[in-house]
């Protein structure tokens, strides 16, 4: 039965695998919107990456209850037939069994990894939705400048004041803000798309992110950095690290090797290479221990550069909110034209966008740096 259920995995596994993207559909007229929390846990039940690990762990779990019972089966026979065959005993005792926990390990791991990765990508998406949006409205809004200066310079030219080639110009500049309204429309359909598959496995478009939420999203209460201690972070990171775990897991299966070579064979080379073996796993987790501070201290160093980063874009919001507020007064009393006041909202959608995205920026870093704290 246990082999009937691998084969099920297994087979699973390459369904999930073969599954591509071929056509980008709408299931529906109007579709569902869903806030950023809501879609994460959309993506850990439904996305296909996640869906083959958890297979993959399923299967893995399997086969370390087939090594067990295997082992179990040649714990009598340990010191039965010739030394060649000792060794080859205690090894599916001892080695084996650890060998395929260690696998099983690195597999939850890598979820975990996956998971986190694939969620940090989702909020960018958001993110990216969000600003293709202003631009979109800034785009529009530039559409509507480019008008009414064409319209403007369209009755210079019937006063006579200007020659009609000189409208050339301003007619190329609209049919060049029109095409980039073409092309933001097709990279919203696009990230629509992007989200969809990630977080349904399917090709179908039938949710669309809730974009009003997000710079509330953006805006969680985070840690004083000078709080966080390098050394714990850095002992929690090797902790949670693929890398430093494998290390450490094939120092434990070295030790077991080491064991079967010394009381089931006679050959003192093998036991001379593994103590070798040994020694450079441990000078590699050594090297990577020193790697790894000095990369916790300069994200620390780039997190205080992107907080200044949000002080210097949330002060030209501000700015760009103050001047918004003055050109609509004076254009309610008609001192400056619509161009001048579209051309101020402009600048305040470029403020907003450019705030939003220093905050994400920050966001993603910030999650990264205390990730495991």
């Amino acid at each position: 039965m246990k082999g009937v259920k691998i084969i099920s995995i297994l087979l699973s596994i390459l369904c999930i695998i073969l599954i591509l993207p071929h056509k980008i559909s709408y299931a529906a007229d109007e579709l569902t919107t869903i806030n950023l929390a809501k879609s994460k846990e959309l993506l850990e039940e439904k996305n296909l990456e996640l869906l083959s690990l958890k297979r993959q762990i399923e299967l893995q779990e399997i086969i370390i209850e087939e090594t067990n019972h295997e082992a179990k089966l040649w714990m009598d026979r340990l010191n039965d037939d010739s030394e060649g065959k000792r060794h080859e005993n205690a090894t599916k005792v001892y080695v084996n069994p650890i060998k395929e926990e260690n696998k099983l390990a690195s597999l939850q791991r890598q979820y975990q990894d996956k998971l986190f990765d694939l969620s940090n990508n989702l909020q960018e998406i958001y993110i990216d939705l969000l600003n293709i949006t202003n631009k979109l409205n800034s785009l529009n809004k530039n559409l509507d400048i480019a008008k009414t200066v064409y319209q403007q310079k369209l009755t210079e030219v019937n006063l006579g004041l200007l020659p009609e080639k000189e409208l050339l110009t301003f007619e190329v500049n609209i049919k060049a803000i029109e095409r980039d309204i073409k092309q933001s429309e097709n990279t919203k359909q696009l990230q629509f798309f992007s989200f969809n598959y990630m977080i349904t496995g399917s090709t179908e478009i039938i949710y669309q992110p809730e974009l009003m939420d997000i710079d509330e999203v953006l805006k969680t209460n985070y840690m004083e950095l000078s709080d966080i201690s390098y050394e714990e972070l850095l002992e929690k990171q090797l902790e949670k690290s693929d890398t430093y775990q494998s290390y450490e897991e094939l120092l434990r299966e070295y030790e077991k090797i080491l064991y079967v070579e010394r009381n089931y064979s006679s050959s003192g080379a093998a036991t001379t290479k593994t103590l070798q073996s040994i020694k450079n796993t441990e000078l590699k987790m050594k090297d990577l221990r020193h790697k790894t501070m000095t990369s916790i201290m300069m994200s620390y160093y780039e997190l205080m550069n992107k907080q200044l980063d949000i002080k210097i874009a949330n002060n030209n919001l501000t700015i760009s909110e103050n001047k918004l507020k003055v050109a609509e007064t004076k254009f309610e009393l008609a001192l400056i034209s619509s161009t001048e006041l579209l051309t101020e909202q402009l600048n305040h959608i470029n403020a907003q966008q450019n705030y939003i995205e220093a905050l994400n920026n920050y966001d993603i870093s910030y999650i990264n740096y205390i990730r495991y704290y």
